[in-house]
């Protein structure tokens, strides 16, 4: 049997000095907490952006770096760009029918035409649905900087998480001119 009048228990001063302790802690834990899972929304929607930005800016290089001077028809951009924010490339190109084996020359639009982004005519689908070309559509641009060198300005927007980001990449095309430009 238990002697129950030699057993001590835990007085309520020392309860409220475990409990004031407990909550000093939480008090102090919780801020830190939040601000770190925030840094790390923050963190994940700039990956997603530059992901994206990323994998648009290569599109860009691959399909400017390997047009030639020759093969641009029309310019639409700074100076001399429609007020809808309208900043594009309408090139053509001769392409070889594999079936036929006869040359045909193709249009094409690469750049930002009504709020979308183009490449080889065809609208890009971003791969994830809450991310957008930012508002109003001139944020995205391509500029002449040089007789061959253009300014690619991306501006993309992630509606989920209200963010936006800007991207700036300068790419050169192939000068098949002989003007010295």
């Amino acid at each position: 049997m238990i002697n129950l009048k030699n057993i001590k228990g835990i007085s309520l001063i020392e309860v409220l000095a475990t409990i004031v302790i407990t909550a000093l802690i939480f008090a102090i834990a919780t801020p830190l907490l939040i601000s770190g899972i925030n840094r790390y929304n923050d963190i994940q929607t700039e990956m997603i952006l530059r992901d994206e930005a990323d994998l648009l800016m290569s599109k860009f290089f691959l399909e400017i770096y390997t047009l030639k001077e020759s093969e641009i028809k029309k310019l639409n951009w700074t100076g001399n760009s429609d007020s809808d924010g309208n900043y594009y490339f309408e090139y053509a190109r001769q392409n070889l029918d594999s079936i036929t084996k006869k040359t045909e020359i193709k249009s094409y639009i690469l750049g930002f035409k009504n709020g979308q982004v183009y490449f080889k005519g065809e609208p890009y689908q971003f791969s994830n649905p809450s991310i957008q070309l930012s508002s109003p559509p001139t944020f995205s641009t391509i500029e002449k900087i040089g007789d061959n060198n253009y300014r690619v300005t991306l501006e993309l927007y992630n509606s989920k998480k209200n963010k936006s980001a800007t991207f700036v990449n300068e790419i050169q095309t192939i000068n098949d001119k002989g003007d010295g430009s």
